[in-house]
């Protein structure tokens, strides 16, 4: 039995780098979340053109929040963009796990082997899962990262060079699209975590939780119910 975790959005909160950055670098009369939540949006439609080269990052990560702030009535050049960029990147340095997510990763680490798959590039999402300590609960073996395995979640295969025993698996992901759809490709059992309340886009899912502390109950209730693991 192993249980994967998607890193961005589901271990920490993208949102709290991305706010403080922003109140660094705009003072727009926006929505903050919703400008995040369009982001993510952007960056979930258009990470794979990055990771295949058709543009180059840094247009990737101006546009990804040039792109948004236009949806909303605001134009910022190449220049303002790239520096909100260098601010959300510093403020990562400073992330912490979801306090929920922690406490579960405590009790799990005693009893199944636990892994990462994660989007994006190599450096970015090493310094990110050194600043969460990630080692103390993720062998380093387990934590896969796309552009060192040349491959990209929501591709089967990189669910697959995870698990090549093809042994019970479990996924927990906030991104429908990348994390469920591609789990249930590789045949391992989902959990989509929810918690941006984003409209449901099928029913891949084997379970949704909405919110930290049902997803550390479910978790729990399953590895009793579903895996006969006693705790």
């Amino acid at each position: 039995m192993k249980i994967y975790f998607d890193l961005d959005d589901t271990l920490y909160s993208q949102y709290v780098p991305f706010k403080k950055a922003y109140q660094q670098c705009f003072s727009f009369p926006v929505d903050i979340y919703c400008l995040y939540q369009l982001s993510r949006q952007y960056n979930n439609q258009n990470f794979i053109k990055a990771s295949h080269h058709e543009i180059s990052f840094k247009q990737f990560y101006c546009q990804r929040i040039q792109v948004p702030l236009k949806q909303l009535g605001y134009d910022i050049d190449e220049q303002l963009a790239y520096k909100f960029q260098q601010c959300y990147q510093e403020n990562q340095k400073q992330i912490e796990l979801i306090p929920e997510i922690k406490e579960l990763l405590d009790i799990l680490v005693l009893h199944v082997e636990l892994g990462i798959i994660t989007n994006g590039p190599k450096d970015k999402q090493q310094a990110k899962i050194d600043a969460l300590h990630l080692e103390k609960w993720f062998l380093k073996e387990n934590i896969i990262i796309s552009s060192k395995v040349h491959l990209e979640k929501p591709d089967q295969r990189i669910f697959d060079y995870a698990n090549p025993q093809h042994e019970t698996c479990l996924f927990i992901g906030d991104g429908y699209e990348i994390d469920i759809v591609g789990a249930k490709k590789a045949h391992w059992k989902t959990i989509w975590f929810n918690h941006k309340l984003e409209k449901q886009k099928g029913k891949l899912a084997d379970y949704i939780v909405l919110n930290a502390k049902d997803l550390k109950e479910l978790v729990l209730k399953l590895l009793k119910t579903e895996f006969n693991i006693t705790i």
